[in-house]
């Protein structure tokens, strides 16, 4: 197969600005690349960082929860017999006592509960599975690169 030749029978020569340009094109492209590829493994390193403590804090709440559950039907059974038994020695009729004492030991466990519960909620919404610090890295090398680009085609 024959060189391709100009009409007067010379090679094509390049000139040296065109290989600049092509080197910094290909330059571009390699690290474009490159940076894609950090800016992915990037996004996934930061999603799975805040999956794993979402991940945690639920996992936390369900099992406090179940043993915070068992124990809280323990120690209410046994709250119970007690201040019902001072409700008794302060002579408050029995009657009164047996309703009385369950209700002022269930009221606080659920006041205490309840504020467990917002605390893990708030918790959790407050973990959002975005990738900020990517999307803002993407931002930025998107600008170097419109400016890079930019300062190739001047």
């Amino acid at each position: 197969m024959e060189p391709l030749t100009d009409r007067d029978g010379c090679l094509p020569t390049v000139e040296k600005s065109d290989e600049g340009i092509v080197q910094l094109l290909k330059d571009l492209r390699d690290e474009t690349s490159l940076l894609i590829r950090q800016e992915v493994q990037l996004a996934k390193t930061e999603v799975g960082e805040k999956l794993a403590v979402i991940a945690r804090n639920s996992a936390y709440l369900g099992v406090g929860g179940l043993l915070a559950y068992t124990g809280v039907i323990v120690l209410a059974l046994a709250a119970t017999a007690g201040l019902f038994a001072g409700l008794r020695a302060m002579s408050v009729p029995e009657l009164t006592s047996v309703w009385l004492a369950p209700l002022v030991i269930g009221l606080v466990i659920a006041i205490i509960g309840g504020i467990l519960v917002l605390k893990a909620i708030r918790t959790i919404t407050t973990q959002q599975p975005v990738p900020k610090k990517t999307v803002e890295s993407v931002k930025d090398h998107a600008r170097w690169l419109k400016r890079r680009a930019g300062g190739a085609t001047t």
